[in-house]
């Protein structure tokens, strides 16, 4: 995802498919979509986006194709019906869980070293106290970083247009 233009109120925004920070709106049903991703850079050079922009913010409307937005609404429900954008979510989400046991491995590893420096009051012990709160504040930020995220998603979802702005 890269440049596009917002239809309603001309803005260049960042995703074809994602909020516009100016006007917030979002695409919704799939033609919407076809039209926000054929005023995108995949479609439009840099210079045709930002003339689009200037004709929207003058109040002009924008002519569309309808074959072209036909032919790209029939693919995005091809895409969803495939089941391959669950496939990737989940794939996503694997890779997380195994990133975050990483990081507690690595972050306790981290304790327990300065946890033994510590106790053996070796000349080492500043650094023993410095790994020993690097690896505690670690868990504390990650932990409630995760935390969060988990419930926020998991009991009351991404906002309304808030969700993955993939189609």
């Amino acid at each position: 995802m890269s440049s596009a233009v917002c239809l309603a109120c001309g803005a260049i925004k960042f995703g074809a498919l994602d909020r516009c920070p100016e006007c917030g709106r979002v695409p919704t049903d799939y033609v919407d979509k076809a039209k926000h991703l054929l005023v995108s850079d995949h479609h439009m050079s840099r210079e045709q986006l930002e003339e689009m922009s200037r004709q929207i913010k003058a109040g002009g409307s924008v002519e569309f194709e309808p074959e072209k937005i036909e032919a790209i609404a029939r693919d995005m429900k091809n895409v969803l019906a495939s089941g391959i954008l669950d496939h990737i979510r989940m794939r996503r989400d694997k890779m997380r869980k195994i990133c975050l046991i990483f990081l507690g491995i690595v972050l306790l590893g981290l304790v327990l070293i300065g946890l033994y420096t510590v106790l053996r009051g070796e000349a080492l012990g500043v650094t023993g106290i410095a790994l020993l709160m690097t690896g505690l504040l670690g868990f504390v930020f990650f932990g409630t970083r995760y935390m969060y995220l988990h419930v926020q998603f998991k009991t009351r979802g991404p906002k309304k247009g808030q969700g993955p702005s993939v189609i």
